[in-house]
């Protein structure tokens, strides 16, 4: 069957070879195997849970789109994010000179992200996401760009 549409790749050069089978992933989410002797499908599964994380990149990006984020939900029914990144002065409360704390005017003086927790919580509002939970500045050799730890989950439907 030929698949067509948004999702894993659609330039997939990505193959496992296992016995007789050839296992490959669709651009609609699913997992198939393929028989190498006649081209037939073994087997079929839809790809339900995506998740992710994030590592002093987002703070590569001085703003981010709300249309990240949105990408990032459109990639499955479930998805989960978990963000290792320097956002603790983004908070209402946060860290003071001399404390160890990411803070907004190095954030400013390195360009690193200034809107990543508003553009969460926006979508949060929207009822896009759950935000699960946030660490500020749980760790950090440098005094002004600690890491915190920001974790939320796509909102789905029951039923």
């Amino acid at each position: 069957m030929l698949r067509s549409g948004r999702g894993l790749s659609s330039n997939n050069r990505n193959i496992a070879i296992y016995d007789s089978l050839i296992i490959d992933t669709s651009v609609d989410d699913h997992v198939f195997a393929l028989d190498t002797a006649t081209g037939d499908m073994v087997w079929e599964t839809e790809i339900l849970n995506y998740d992710t994380d994030t590592a002093h990149a987002i703070e590569q990006v001085p703003e981010i789109e709300r249309s990240l984020i949105e990408s990032m939900l459109a990639v499955s029914p479930h998805v989960s994010c978990v963000h290792f990144e320097p956002v603790g002065f983004q908070l209402e409360a946060h860290s003071r000179h001399g404390e160890v704390g990411a803070t907004r005017e190095y954030a400013d003086s390195v360009r690193h992200n200034t809107n990543l927790i508003s553009t969460l919580q926006d979508a949060a509002k929207d009822g896009a996401l759950e935000i699960m939970g946030i660490e500020r500045d749980l760790y950090g050799h440098k005094v002004m760009n600690g890491l915190s730890v920001v974790s939320w989950s796509k909102v789905t439907e029951i039923g």
